[in-house]
Order: C-alpha cells, then structure tokens, then sequence
C-alpha cells in the first residue's frame, strides 16, 4: 500500500516522464523533479507490491480528476507548468 505522499511522487514522475515522451518538456525537467524526490526520500520507483489491475482502474476512474468516468490527466510544460 501507498501512502498519499508517495503515490503524489509517482504521479509526478510518471506525469512528467509521459510529458517528455510527448515532447511537452525537456528531460532536464524529468531529471530535476526525479533528483528532489529521491533527495527529499520520496519513491521514484513504484515499489514491488500486488495490485489487481482491474480494481486499480476502478479507483482511477472514480479519482477527483475523473469526469463521467474518463481518468484526466495532468502533464507538463516544464517545472510549474503543470496543465489538465
């Protein structure tokens, strides 16, 4: 299990990892964010745990970011430039 923070942290990751996969921003910006959270302790890995994939998606869908049932997601243009 995850606390809040840490799964926050994950989600900044991943967000900004798929952000730099879509060219949105640069790689210096993942390397910037990834290096404070490991310095701070945060994970910047997800852990080895078992989940059920479907139940996952059901609490994703059921998010604050979720509207009729469709997962918004938040990316970035860069270091505060975080967008919907």
């Amino acid at each position: 299990m995850l606390i809040h923070g840490e799964a926050v942290a994950l989600g900044m990751i991943l967000a900004t990892r798929f952000s730099v996969g879509l060219g949105l921003c640069s790689q210096n910006d993942y390397e910037q964010i990834y290096n404070q959270l490991l310095l701070v302790g945060l994970p910047i890995v997800r852990r080895t745990f078992s989940y059920d994939v479907d139940a996952l998606m059901h609490c994703m869908a059921h998010d604050k970011k979720a509207e009729n049932g469709k997962l918004t997601l938040i990316l970035t243009r860069g270091i505060g430039q975080a967008f919907v």
